[in-house]
């Protein structure tokens, strides 16, 4: 589908530098702690040159990040050396992703990439407060 968007839940503690983050509308800002979580919208005609800005920037070992579209028929998971794409009802998929993630030693309550459809966002983000 032509015109399609996409939103990437990405912390800034997982970067070596958001200064990639200008060229996408942020969509919202949210405090989790020392992390600010930001909401980005990339549109899908871009989406494969996001992918590469977020894994070139991802700080190397134990970091990912993931974007995903509306429905979560797309669920992209992005690792410094690794991209899997999969609808959030993979479960074989998600296996396949919970593996690597813990072969990168990500701790397990991190292995959950969420939210992973717009329509999940309100809840996932209801307990971090905006930023100004």
């Amino acid at each position: 589908m032509a015109g399609a968007e996409f939103h990437a839940n990405l912390l800034s503690s997982e970067f070596v530098s958001t200064d990639f983050l200008a060229k996408y509308r942020i969509l919202a800002k949210r405090i989790n702690g020392d992390w600010t979580h930001y909401i980005v919208s990339i549109p899908e005609e871009q989406l494969e040159a996001a992918v590469e800005e977020i894994k070139s920037n991802l700080i190397p070992l134990m970091f990912y990040a993931h974007v995903y579209n509306e429905d979560g028929s797309r669920v992209i998971v992005i690792f410094p050396n690794k991209v899997f794409e999969l609808p959030f009802d993979d479960r074989i998929g998600w296996e396949n992703v919970n593996s690597y993630m813990e072969e990168c030693q990500i701790p397990r309550s991190q292995r959950d990439p969420n939210p992973k459809k717009f329509s999940d966002e309100e809840a996932y983000y209801s307990d971090k407060p905006p930023v100004g």
